[in-house]
């Protein structure tokens, strides 16, 4: 799975694209393959460290997504896989 990580905050140049293992869904969660991703003026702030609540680098920025569950993490009952899905 390839996605992007800001390991520092700063301009766009911090933007990495990384390659990894597919991820795992823990409790309540779901796995999704994405579709189609957005940059949003939060997503900036975000990587620039001045959004409210940033996490600590590492970490991948994202607020919009379109994607279909691949799949569920233990109690997670309100979807199932091949659901399509928007954030």
């Amino acid at each position: 799975m390839k996605r992007v990580v800001v390991d520092h905050f700063g301009g766009p140049e911090v933007l990495r694209v990384v390659e990894g293992d597919d991820p795992r869904p823990e409790p309540g969660e779901v796995c999704l393959r994405v579709l189609a991703a957005g940059v949003s003026f939060s997503d900036a702030q975000l990587r620039a460290g001045t959004y409210l609540g940033v996490p600590k680098p590492p970490f991948t920025p994202g607020y919009e997504l379109v994607g279909v569950v691949e799949e569920l993490g233990p109690d997670c009952g309100r979807l199932r896989v091949g659901f399509a899905s928007a954030r």
